[in-house]
């Protein structure tokens, strides 16, 4: 048998979504509501007075928040969902029906990895769009402003980390190559985070996102007393990860270490 077949993949992910469609409008519909609750702490629409003028910074000052703080949303809830995506295993009703299916490890492990990180960033996406709209509706009849002119302004807040991005990468039109090493340990580190819950999906049998948080708020105060010390060693320690090829490598390298490690330990789950 082939290790990985496209039709075999696409049925996983046709009879995932069949299966689960019910999770999926739920957490849809649970997102929504998380971003409407943002829209509603930026813009306060009801609790604006007469005296706010849209026409000034004001305004953009209210989208910026909002923006701000999904994707600070968005940031936390990636995690989340790469830390669930393999929790059903502990269920052994749910992990017999799913290991029995007619389609290799691999297939499974990689149809999973779309539909419920992947997937749910997608729909949270969706989800942020939507209540942006209901918020920006609501806030335009209120205050009087043009309902385009809220998303050309919530436009601007999407294209300005992308135009950072470029001026950092290409300077003055000139190619940095520090500059695309920051932007890639950046992306790395990012990585090396989704990797890491997604391998407490496997390692913790109830609430792997808390419990890996705690582990990395240790970790970090440990590191951060540690980076304070008098030691020479720690100075020498700090400086060579300050070199960005090794911190890239190093980030790159443990993602990939524990995706694999990841994988193994699914191919290692039975149904009894």
């Amino acid at each position: 048998m082939k290790n990985f077949d496209i039709h075999r993949f696409g049925y996983l992910l046709k009879l995932d979504l069949s299966r689960n469609k019910r999770t999926y409008i739920q957490s849809f519909l649970g997102m929504f509501l998380g971003f409407l609750f943002v829209g509603i702490v930026s813009f306060n629409p009801f609790m604006k007075d007469v005296s706010y003028n849209p026409n000034s910074r004001q305004l953009l000052n209210d989208v910026s928040s909002y923006y701000g703080l999904s994707v600070l949303f968005e940031f936390f809830l990636s995690l989340l969902f790469m830390s669930h995506s393999f929790v059903f295993l502990k269920e052994r009703n749910r992990r017999i029906s799913y290991l029995l299916l007619p389609a290799t490890h691999l297939e499974k492990f990689l149809a999973r990895l779309c539909l419920v990180p992947f997937g749910l960033l997608l729909l949270s996406v969706g989800s942020f769009f939507t209540a942006y709209m209901v918020v920006s509706a609501v806030f335009s009849i209120i205050q009087g402003i043009p309902f385009g002119e809220m998303h050309v302004l919530l436009w601007q807040e999407i294209s300005h980390p992308i135009e950072f991005w470029k001026h950092l990468v290409f300077n003055n039109g000139t190619f940095s190559w520090s500059g695309f090493l920051e932007l890639l340990t950046s992306f790395s580190m990012f990585l090396f985070l989704l990797s890491l819950y997604l391998f407490a999906s496997f390692v913790f049998r109830v609430q792997p996102f808390i419990l890996m948080s705690l582990c990395c708020v240790v970790v970090f105060v440990t590191l951060g007393m540690i980076s304070v010390s008098q030691y020479t060693w720690v100075d020498e320690f700090i400086h060579i990860l300050k070199n960005d090829v090794l911190m890239i490598s190093l980030l790159l390298g443990s993602a990939t270490g524990l995706t694999l490690s990841s994988y193994q330990l699914f191919k290692r789950k039975g149904v009894n």
